[in-house]
């Protein structure tokens, strides 16, 4: 904001400080940061020891981790300040963002070849990943 005033007005010379101050005391911006709040309750944490206790003894040799990711490019992670009343500015942005997904499992002490796609996630394709990614794997690995 400091950079556009000096480019707008040349000759202003002006704070960070005065501009938020202005921003807070005179137009009635609320300026702060998003409060902070954990990722996993402590009834999300609760449920998974007491899942780790019930399946601690289990025989493990022969399960498979799995587990996915998404990637996206050019979101919009851009915090704003605006007054109450009004609308929300807006940011160009590309109208279908780019995504990339990353699945990968491990077994053992075995790891399974990662798989990269752009494609959406669904049963075909899951069903492609566990053919192609997983049971060659874990085949070669087994019988290999």
């Amino acid at each position: 904001m400091i950079t556009k005033l000096n480019n707008l007005y040349p000759n202003l010379n002006v704070s960070i400080q005065t501009v938020q101050r202005t921003l807070k005391n005179k137009l009635n911006y609320i300026i702060c940061k998003p409060r902070p709040v954990p990722f996993l309750k402590a009834s999300h944490i609760e449920a998974r020891l007491q899942w780790a206790l019930n399946y601690n003894q289990d025989d493990w040799f022969h399960t498979i981790f799995s587990d996915e990711s998404t990637f996206q490019i050019f979101c919009n992670t851009q915090i704003v300040h605006y007054k109450a009343g009004n609308l929300c500015p807006s940011h160009p942005m590309v109208k279908h963002l780019y995504k990339v997904y990353v699945w990968d499992a491990f077994f053992r002490q075995e790891l399974i070849e990662v798989a990269l796609f752009t494609e959406k996630m669904n049963s075909v394709k899951y069903h492609k990943i566990l053919q192609f990614q997983l049971l060659s794997n874990t085949y070669h690995a087994d019988y290999g």
